[in-house]
């Protein structure tokens, strides 16, 4: 009886602790997950925020960057594209809200021929002097 006790509390300590720990987002009451969202920021070659980028993320997270330059999205796994990006007349980087580039971002820039490429330590992701029209980042 003792045996039977024990393995019945053992397997309801390990169904308790197995909850825990958790992937950072939560899960609304009526089942629904809530992404866990953060800010990145589009920024120029001098560190200014450029307002007005419109983006639309795969997470549902769209819009325009607000006066810094940010823009939400999902912290696991979310693509957000930047539309309209030919009357941009500058590189655009992709940073933290402390200024520092976000390196290892993936990212492609179109129209054909497209340009592929993963953004350094210092967040580059595009050329000016690029015809690209858009930039998706893979966040």
């Amino acid at each position: 009886m003792k045996k039977v006790m024990s393995l019945t509390l053992a397997a309801a300590a390990a169904l308790t602790l197995s909850a825990c720990g958790g992937s950072g987002g939560d899960y609304y009451d009526d089942g629904y997950y809530a992404p866990a969202i953060d800010m990145y920021y589009i920024d120029d070659e001098f560190g200014d925020g450029v307002e007005g980028i419109e983006y639309h993320c795969i997470s549902g997270e769209q819009g325009f960057t607000d006066i810094d330059g940010g823009f939400y999205f999902d912290t696991y796994s979310d693509t957000c594209t930047f539309e309209e990006l030919d009357w941009v007349g500058f590189d655009l980087y992709v940073d933290y809200a402390s200024g520092n580039g976000v390196p290892f971002v993936k990212y492609e820039c179109g129209p054909p021929p497209v340009v592929v490429g993963e953004t350094g330590s210092d967040g580059f992701f595009f050329d000016s002097y690029s015809y690209d029209e858009y930039c998706t980042l893979y966040l």
